[in-house]
């Protein structure tokens, strides 16, 4: 500290913040309009600390208790709040621990966190002044928002506890809750403030947002009756609600699969191409559907199905007859059904599997890995910008041998031993997929590796793997599993892979330590199905039968296969995006790296090719993401869905290619529930057989695979190929979204666990914790 002048200012007259800090000139400004701050004093960001006698002076002016507050030059900013990234100290009683209070709220503008939250937003002034301000002993003490931070709504939200604030703010205690509008309504807990007291947090708030011109949080106290303000802080984003929606005669279904919003470089990035590439195959294959026109509403992915006659208005779909005629006499949809023909045999099925298993994996995966392998942070701006370029066409060519091979070696196959069981022994579609149970290894080759990758460890560095992640950087076994499966995200570019956080490795390996022993197998399932099968069909049928069976199963891993590899190649773009950020950043253009994310991809590109060229403004982006992240989006707009067109609507001549993509898809939706559940059960649609109880746990997203213990029932929206590794140490999944054919009733079924589909509001409707009964056949989840 030499050097340094010993300077103790009053708290109001802490007004230069470059000296003082935001939190502190902040207290000032309230002080001089006639607020009611507790007396302080700032030691500020170019003075020693001041000698013991002084110390002690101090604490005798300020009742011999006080709390000691860290006041940052860069702190409570418009752009930056720093909110929790400093330290505090409370309830100082001597000198020793007033000293110690001062050196420890100093060093925390060099923590960690700290300089990464300052570098994010370009704020490299560590300069911090302290605040010294008499200890309250308050009834309640809370925090208060002008607007409510996760709506966007004009009304203050005043959160309380009783006593100190400080287990509020760090999230040790559930607070009251108060929305503060024309009147006062508790909406959570009891107990810590009355009407009255929560009105005049409310007013205080309103007035500091007005005198201040932004909206605020506010935190506050209450001693003897008395209102004290602890801290100004200017919000430094507000929720906007999506301003755009869908034409009102048009029905858009929202994508079960996305259920937390996008940013919008993750949208424009893939699915307008994929929307492309699905209206091609749909004429490839004949599929009497224009396009899927996908679209972006309240921050959620809908998309609609256009017709190939679109009207431009949606409504009940025509009765089956008047279809069937439709398809067969109106020229247009006669020449695309004819193109249908071309898949109506084994072989061009057979002849597009013995392709990609021949050249066209290697292809896909060879050409991943080489894109992946190119360094690019080495990359000139414009190199960059052609790298993007290239991982985009890589990203298009990968979806759409997806995407073929879903029709081609899935739907269509499926289909036709679907509507074969349907129409000779009337199997419903959980019966019939059963019968390709054990016969999708991609969908379970993440998982099994997890496994794999525990038993290369041995015990010992196992353990020592789940204790201390990165440890796992320097094995081998480990480095094979991150080149295979660690650089997938599920669909957002902002999500972190495996291979930048091994903790999610270490939480996977910790999880398969403990996983439950499985005492059904899916091939006993499928084998039991298939005998049955055999049994009820009449002699001359079972050939055919057999034949697509055989067919079936061939087709089954490759849809899951495909969609990994195409996850992989989106995963391309987040090295590309993290390093455009960290560059937009540095050159002044953006004012956090992480603000790449809400540019599209085009504007991406041109920022890379042009450097003069500057970020559009994000404000209202970012915005209109957090109202999305706060509210949920309805399953639908638009007219309520017409239920899809059945198979049965299909001329008999098209029924083994057109008919059975049609039955493969609603077999895949989700569906009314067919059971009966017990009172208080909730029902659903049966999606894997089995019965398991357990404790449920509420994942909406893989960020939040945390959570899951081994022997917990999932409760979720729905999921994708990314999640395979839970599958093995849980005891059930619930879903909200889904059938049969769906992505989680299929991968439940390889790994042999009950699951339970299209639970209406499930996610809201269990709680974490709460112990239930999952009976996946009758499709009833049972709380206990």
């Amino acid at each position: 500290m030499t050097g340094r002048a010993i300077s103790l200012i009053d708290l109001g007259e802490a007004c230069d913040v470059h000296e003082y800090g935001g939190k502190a000139a902040g207290l000032a400004e309230a002080i001089s309009v006639g607020h009611r701050v507790p007396e302080g004093f700032v030691l500020g960001v170019s003075a020693a600390t001041p000698d013991s006698e002084a110390l002690g002076r101090l604490l005798q002016r300020l009742d011999g208790s006080v709390a000691v507050r860290s006041s940052g030059v860069e702190e409570d900013g418009r752009d930056a709040s720093f909110a929790g990234q400093f330290e505090s100290v409370l309830g100082v009683d001597s000198v020793a621990g007033l000293q110690a209070a001062i050196e420890h709220c100093r060093s925390s503008a060099e923590s960690v966190r700290a300089v990464e939250y300052g570098d994010r937003f370009r704020h490299t002034d560590r300069s911090m002044a302290v605040i010294i301000q008499r200890m309250l002993d308050p009834q309640a003490a809370g925090v208060a928002f002008s607007v409510d931070p996760v709506t966007g709504a004009d009304e203050v939200v005043v959160e309380a506890v009783s006593g100190l604030g400080d287990h509020l703010l760090d999230g040790t205690a559930d607070g009251e809750r108060w929305v503060v509008g024309s009147v006062a309504r508790r909406t959570h807990g009891n107990g810590a403030l009355d009407a009255s007291t929560a009105v005049e947090i409310g007013s205080l708030c309103r007035r500091i947002a007005h005198e201040i011109g932004t909206p605020v949080d506010i935190e506050w106290g209450v001693e003897d009756g008395l209102l004290h303000l602890l801290q100004v802080r200017p919000i430094t984003v507000i929720p906007i609600e999506p301003s755009e929606r869908p034409p009102a005669e048009q029905t858009y279904i929202r994508e079960a699969r996305f259920d937390r919003p996008l940013h919008p470089l993750s949208f424009t990035s893939w699915l307008p191409a994929h929307g492309r590439i699905l209206s091609e195959l749909f004429s490839e294959f004949g599929l009497p559907v224009d396009r899927l026109d996908n679209r972006q509403y309240l921050g959620r992915v809908y998309g609609r199905m256009v017709p190939l006659m679109d009207r431009g208005k949606d409504g009940p779909a025509p009765p089956e007859p008047v279809l069937k005629l439709l398809m067969s006499s109106v020229p247009a949809m006669r020449r695309r059904l004819a193109r249908a023909r071309a898949w109506a045999g084994d072989e061009s099925i057979n002849d597009l599997i013995d392709a990609w298993e021949s050249r066209g994996r290697a292809e896909i995966t060879g050409r991943t890995r080489e894109l992946r392998s190119r360094p690019v942070s080495t990359l000139s701006d414009e190199d960059l910008a052609l790298h993007l370029d290239d991982v985009r066409v890589h990203l298009d060519e990968t979806a759409r041998r997806h995407f073929e091979l879903a029709f081609a070696t899935q739907m269509i196959p499926t289909g036709r031993l679907g509507i074969f069981l349907e129409e000779t022994l009337g199997w419903t579609p959980d019966r019939v997929v059963g019968l390709l149970g054990g016969h999708g290894e991609s969908s379970t080759e993440h998982g099994r590796a997890v496994g794999l990758l525990a038993e290369a460890l041995g015990p010992d560095d196992l353990d020592r793997a789940i204790s201390d992640p990165t440890s796992l950087l320097s094995h081998p076994e480990a480095a094979a599993y991150v080149e295979r499966h660690g650089h997938r995200i599920n669909v957002d570019l902002s999500e972190r892979t495996e291979a930048e956080d091994p903790a999610r490795i270490a939480d996977h390996l910790r999880r398969h330590r403990h996983r439950p022993d499985r005492r059904d197998t899916p091939q006993r399932v499928a084998a039991e199905l298939e005998a049955q099968a055999l049994a009820a069909l009449p002699e001359e049928r079972t050939a055919e039968f057999s034949r697509l069976l055989s067919l079936a199963r061939r087709g089954r891993p490759y849809n899951d296969e495909t969609e990994l590899t195409t996850l992989d190649a989106l995963t391309l773009l987040r090295p590309i995006a993290l390093e455009a950020g960290r560059r937009f950043l540095r050159a002044g253009r953006v004012g956090d790296g992480a603000d790449v994310f809400f540019l599209d991809v085009s504007e991406l590109e041109a920022m890379l090719r042009d450097p003069t060229r500057p970020a559009p403004v994000l404000d209202r982006r970012k915005a209109e993401y957090r109202w999305a992240l706060a509210n949920p989006a309805p399953d639908h707009l638009g007219p309520d869905p017409a239920p899809a067109p059945s198979w049965k609507a299909v001329p008999a001549r098209y029924r083994s290619t057109v008919g059975a993509v049609l039955w493969s898809a609603g077999a895949a939706e989700s569906a009314p529930s067919t059971g009966v559940a017990p009172e208080g059960a909730l029902a659903g649609t049966p999606g894997s057989p089995g019965m398991a109880t357990g404790p449920v746990r509420v994942v909406r997203s893989m960020a939040e695979f945390d959570k899951i213990q081994p022997g917990d029932v999932v409760v979720c929206p729905t999921t994708v190929a990314a999640w395979s590794p839970i599958f093995g140490s849980i005891a059930a999944i619930v879903t909200e979204h889904g059938g049969p054919l769906s992505h989680p009733a299929t991968l439940a079924r390889e790994y042999g666990l009950p699951a339970v589909l299209a639970v209406e509001n499930a996610t809201s409707r269990l709680e974490d914790g709460q112990r239930v009964r999952i009976d996946g056949g009758a499709g009833i989840v049972e709380p206990i």
